[in-house]
């Protein structure tokens, strides 16, 4: 419990940052990202629309979850899972971080399975990330339109 709420602090501590930057990588060694300006609306919308363009398949929607998944053909005319994507959301009041959990899996309700966290999977999944961010930067008619236009770059330094 202490851990989380020391979480949800630092969360709320790098959104407060972020001010009107309407997207904000957090480096929690998860692919996940901030949207500032977003809601749960605009955010399961880009999430569902850009899997699809890349012929993956949604399996559950909850009010702060999506599951999507990537199939091949099977030689009985089925398909086969290969991989499920986790999208969980946290709604803030001015913003949504939204993480991604990759696993490598040929069934969908199984809970044992361990995610895949190597380097190129997890750098795959930020840059799917920057994607819906983009997606729903140009979405989103509750966005600032000052801040449209590109997602947060570090600030130069002195």
């Amino acid at each position: 419990m202490k851990c989380s709420l020391i979480f949800l602090a630092t969360i709320a501590g790098l959104l407060f940052a972020a001010g009107c930057a309407p997207a904000i990588h957090l480096d929690s060694g998860h692919p996940r990202i901030a949207v500032h300006g977003a809601n749960w609306k605009s955010v399961s919308v880009a999430i569902t629309e850009y899997n699809l363009s890349k012929g993956r398949k949604l399996d559950l929607a909850t009010p702060d979850e999506l599951v999507l998944y990537e199939a091949i053909p099977s030689p009985d005319g089925g398909e086969k899972v290969t991989s499920k994507t986790v999208y969980d959301y946290t709604i803030f009041p001015d913003s949504v971080i939204i993480s991604s959990h990759r696993y490598r899996t040929s069934d969908l309700d199984d809970t044992t399975t361990l995610e895949a966290d190597d380097p190129a999977t997890c750098d795959a999944e930020q840059q799917e990330l920057a994607e819906i961010a983009k997606r729903i930067e140009q979405a989103s008619p509750t966005m600032l339109p000052t801040s449209r236009g590109g997602l947060a770059a570090p600030a130069p330094s002195r």
